[in-house]
């Protein structure tokens, strides 16, 4: 193997490595656009959803948790319980993949530390277009009859004192979640 193409193989690596990244970003931004409820044309909005299916992601639409905070008396939206939780969930999977690369440790003395980067970048990869499409989705006021609520549950007025403190608690939310 000569030097010339042992620095191809270097740069060809390097190559692949920057334009997955630009793929994987280009997927992300267009998996959070088609969160969006925006009047997209019909083919566009295809595109998007086929987009958004490569983007993975997890739909909040299957989880519900009124029945949940019904029957243990708690005093909080499910809209904001559903993006509280959705907003914790990549830190409780990082908690569960690290006992169980620690126990994979005690038992084989074999270094896990790559196999946890590895499940960190892949979680944040897909994770992140649902966090934020669900957090900006839950912000989203509509006017009507002179007063602004919630898009996404019209009992919350956009005008009121708690939908104002989620407004802080989401804008702390996001700046974790993107930054």
């Amino acid at each position: 193997m000569t030097v010339s193409s042992v620095r191809n193989v270097g740069e060809f690596k390097q190559s692949m490595s920057l334009n997955l990244k630009i793929l994987l970003n280009y997927i992300q931004i267009l998996t959070i656009m088609q969160g969006f409820e925006l009047n997209w044309p019909f083919y566009v909005r295809n595109y998007l959803n086929g987009i958004a299916i490569l983007g993975g992601g997890l739909s909040t639409q299957e989880i519900s948790l009124d029945c949940v905070l019904e029957n243990y008396n708690i005093n909080i939206s499910s809209l904001y319980a559903q993006t509280i939780i959705m907003s914790f969930l990549p830190l409780i999977i990082y908690v569960i993949a690290g006992v169980v690369l620690f126990l994979n440790y005690i038992s084989t003395k074999n270094s896990q530390i790559v196999r946890m980067v590895v499940v960190v970048i892949v979680v944040s990869l897909f994770m992140q277009p649902s966090i934020i499409t669900t957090l900006f989705n839950n912000l989203s006021c509509t006017k009507m009859d002179n007063a602004s609520y919630l898009v996404k549950n019209m009992e919350i007025s956009c005008d009121s004192d708690s939908y104002h403190n989620w407004v802080l608690i989401s804008h702390e939310l996001i700046n974790d979640v993107i930054f």
